[in-house]
Protein backbone atom coordinates (compact mmCIF):
# COMPACT_ATOMS: atom_id res chain seq x y z
CA UNK A 1 0.00 0.00 0.00
CA UNK A 2 0.96 3.44 -0.99
CA UNK A 3 2.33 5.43 2.34
CA UNK A 4 0.12 7.29 4.21
CA UNK A 5 -2.97 4.90 3.12
CA UNK A 6 -4.70 4.02 6.08
CA UNK A 7 -4.38 0.16 6.50
CA UNK A 8 -8.00 -1.90 6.95
CA UNK A 9 -9.12 -3.34 10.12
CA UNK A 10 -9.57 -6.86 8.64
CA UNK A 11 -5.84 -6.48 7.74
CA UNK A 12 -4.44 -5.14 11.57
CA UNK A 13 -6.53 -7.93 12.68
CA UNK A 14 -4.57 -10.52 10.83
CA UNK A 15 -1.36 -8.86 11.52
CA UNK A 16 -1.29 -8.81 15.24
CA UNK A 17 -3.36 -12.30 15.40
CA UNK A 18 -0.12 -13.71 13.41
CA UNK A 19 2.20 -11.80 16.29
CA UNK A 20 -0.64 -13.04 19.46
CA UNK A 21 -0.12 -16.21 18.30
CA UNK A 22 3.77 -16.17 19.23
CA UNK A 23 5.44 -18.37 15.98
CA UNK A 24 6.99 -15.17 14.81
CA UNK A 25 8.30 -11.96 16.52
CA UNK A 26 7.10 -9.01 15.80
CA UNK A 27 9.35 -7.72 13.68
CA UNK A 28 9.47 -10.86 11.43
CA UNK A 29 5.98 -10.30 10.85
CA UNK A 30 6.39 -6.61 10.12
CA UNK A 31 9.26 -7.77 7.78
CA UNK A 32 7.09 -10.21 6.05
CA UNK A 33 4.04 -7.51 5.63
CA UNK A 34 6.78 -4.89 4.52
CA UNK A 35 5.69 -2.69 7.88
CA UNK A 36 7.46 -1.07 10.04
CA UNK A 37 7.63 -2.97 13.27
CA UNK A 38 7.00 -0.18 15.40
CA UNK A 39 2.87 0.48 13.55
CA UNK A 40 2.61 -3.63 14.10
CA UNK A 41 3.78 -2.83 17.71
CA UNK A 42 1.52 -0.13 17.99
CA UNK A 43 -1.52 -2.38 16.44
CA UNK A 44 -0.80 -5.29 18.60
CA UNK A 45 -0.51 -2.93 21.73
CA UNK A 46 -3.52 -1.38 20.98
CA UNK A 47 -5.60 -4.56 20.11
CA UNK A 48 -3.98 -6.15 23.65
CA UNK A 49 -5.38 -3.28 25.85
CA UNK A 50 -8.90 -3.26 23.44
CA UNK A 51 -9.25 -6.94 24.02
CA UNK A 52 -11.23 -7.20 27.34
CA UNK A 53 -13.95 -5.27 25.96
CA UNK A 54 -14.90 -7.88 23.86
CA UNK A 55 -15.85 -9.93 27.06
CA UNK A 56 -16.61 -7.52 29.37
CA UNK A 57 -19.54 -5.49 27.28
CA UNK A 58 -22.54 -6.37 29.42
CA UNK A 59 -25.97 -7.30 27.97
CA UNK A 60 -26.84 -3.88 29.27
CA UNK A 61 -24.28 -2.30 27.25
CA UNK A 62 -25.53 -3.58 24.11
CA UNK A 63 -29.21 -3.07 24.83
CA UNK A 64 -28.14 0.40 25.11
CA UNK A 65 -25.91 0.75 21.83
CA UNK A 66 -28.79 -1.37 20.30
CA UNK A 67 -31.27 1.30 21.70
CA UNK A 68 -28.85 3.86 20.24
CA UNK A 69 -28.84 2.81 16.77
CA UNK A 70 -32.08 2.62 16.61
CA UNK A 71 -32.92 6.29 17.86
CA UNK A 72 -30.03 7.29 15.43
CA UNK A 73 -32.41 5.73 12.45
CA UNK A 74 -35.45 7.52 14.13
CA UNK A 75 -33.52 10.84 13.90
CA UNK A 76 -32.34 10.59 10.35
CA UNK A 77 -35.94 9.58 9.09
CA UNK A 78 -37.63 13.04 11.00
CA UNK A 79 -34.30 14.70 9.20
CA UNK A 80 -35.12 13.47 5.95
CA UNK A 81 -38.92 14.35 6.15
CA UNK A 82 -38.19 18.36 7.61
CA UNK A 83 -35.87 18.25 4.06
CA UNK A 84 -38.72 17.09 2.03
CA UNK A 85 -41.42 19.34 3.59
CA UNK A 86 -39.05 21.53 3.82
CA UNK A 87 -38.66 21.57 -0.27
CA UNK A 88 -42.26 21.16 -0.55
CA UNK A 89 -43.09 23.83 1.51
CA UNK A 90 -40.66 26.66 -0.70
CA UNK A 91 -42.37 24.94 -3.95
CA UNK A 92 -45.50 26.17 -2.71
CA UNK A 93 -44.48 29.70 -1.38
CA UNK A 94 -43.10 30.43 -4.66
CA UNK A 95 -45.78 28.80 -6.63
CA UNK A 96 -48.16 30.62 -4.48
CA UNK A 97 -46.43 33.93 -4.87
CA UNK A 98 -45.62 33.49 -8.42
CA UNK A 99 -49.47 33.84 -9.11
CA UNK A 100 -50.11 37.41 -7.07
CA UNK A 101 -47.12 38.25 -9.39
CA UNK A 102 -44.28 38.60 -6.60
CA UNK A 103 -40.50 37.41 -7.33
CA UNK A 104 -39.63 35.84 -4.23
CA UNK A 105 -35.87 36.08 -5.08
CA UNK A 106 -36.57 40.08 -5.00
CA UNK A 107 -38.41 40.55 -1.99
CA UNK A 108 -36.71 38.36 0.99
CA UNK A 109 -39.24 36.90 3.30
CA UNK A 110 -38.47 37.86 7.16
CA UNK A 111 -37.46 35.47 9.80
CA UNK A 112 -40.23 34.66 12.14
CA UNK A 113 -40.28 36.77 15.12
CA UNK A 114 -38.40 39.55 13.28
CA UNK A 115 -39.92 42.80 12.90
CA UNK A 116 -38.61 45.46 10.06
CA UNK A 117 -38.16 49.08 11.75
CA UNK A 118 -41.27 51.35 10.63
CA UNK A 119 -39.85 54.37 8.60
Amino acid sequence: MPKGTPYPAEFKAKVVLECLQGADTVTEVAARYELNPNLVRNWKAKAESDLSRVFSATEDERERERELAEHQEEVDDLCRKIGELTAERDYLQRSLLGRFGIDIDEDVPRRPGKRRKRQ
